[in-house]
């Protein structure tokens, strides 16, 4: 039997991850019947990262490296094609995960490098999405407040320089701990470019029949929800249930996505991502699909 081809889907965070997960996972039984499984997030974490993890700083991770090819020989029993999905390969959108240091995901290559040393013998390959930081911040800013105390934006980024972070520096980074072939693109052309994203993943006829929802998976918050949060906190006052504020306060039309950088940083950031995704338009072993 020749080796399957493994696709590590690794994020990134707020770039429609959520949304193109649900896509694979809305007919294993379509897919099974194709040779492929998806192991979603959950699975993922309970599964797998506990043996990426273990791995840590050994040298020679022979018993791990076998446990993990037993584990997916048990969640995916003889499948030409697995996608392993995780947005918290990279890190998580606290700001130690994020932004330590000044590098975006700064221990987020070396956890992917070595779930891909772990893996049996495949084809293995690399996915994920990228976005401006003139909205990938905040919106990281947004889901952070979910799971950690509030804290402003500004101490939110901590010492980081938006201007500085870099998706290019990223996949060097990347590039320095496996040479597996990266299949990226933009979360700003992601509504046009997933149809392609699901057929460089599953394979054009498996992909081909999969319903695209018109709605996002994962709303974040509003400016006027992150206000009352700040509102609250400043008068020590207990933060309001984020679950509420969404709905009182739901992000559209009528309440926007929070925005905090002035109008010409956001330009400033958005010209910098383009020069920043043309540096990776020229990198090698890495495919950029486009609408």
């Amino acid at each position: 039997m020749s080796a399957p081809r493994i696709w590590v889907l690794c994020g990134a965070h707020k770039t429609a991850s959520t949304h193109f997960q649900r896509i694979l996972t809305s007919q294993p039984g379509r897919l099974a019947r194709a040779g492929t499984v998806v192991i979603p997030p959950k699975v993922v974490r309970r599964e797998i990262m506990p043996l990426v993890d273990r791995a840590r700083g050994i040298a020679f991770p022979a018993r791990i490296k076998a446990e993990l090819a037993d584990t997916l020989a048990r969640l995916a029993p003889g499948a030409g094609r697995i996608l392993i999905c995780d947005e918290n390969l990279l890190g998580g959108t606290e700001p130690r995960m994020l932004l330590r240091g000044g590098a975006l995901y700064p221990w987020g290559p070396a956890r992917v490098g070595r779930l891909l040393s772990l893996l049996p013998p495949a084809e293995v390959r690399v996915a994920l999405a990228l976005r401006s930081m003139a909205t990938f911040l905040p919106s990281a800013y947004a889901e952070n407040l979910f799971h950690f105390p509030y804290v402003t934006f500004d101490a939110f980024l901590e010492d980081a320089d938006p201007a500085a972070l870099s998706w290019h520096d990223l996949l060097v980074r990347m590039r320095e701990e496996t040479d597996a072939k990266v299949t990226l693109w933009r979360y700003e052309d992601y509504p046009a470019v997933a149809p392609a994203a699901l057929g460089a993943l599953l394979g054009r006829g498996v992909a081909a029949d999969l319903e695209i929802p018109s709605q996002p998976a994962r709303v974040g918050l509003s400016a006027e929800a992150i206000e009352e949060v700040a509102r609250a906190d400043g008068k020590g006052n207990p933060v309001p249930k984020l679950g509420a504020l969404k709905k009182t306060f739901p992000k559209g039309s009528r309440f926007h996505a929070f925005q905090p950088f002035a109008t010409a940083n956001a330009r400033a950031l958005e010209d910098i991502y383009c020069a920043d995704m043309a540096k990776i338009w020229a990198m090698s072993g890495v495919q950029v699909l486009q609408p």
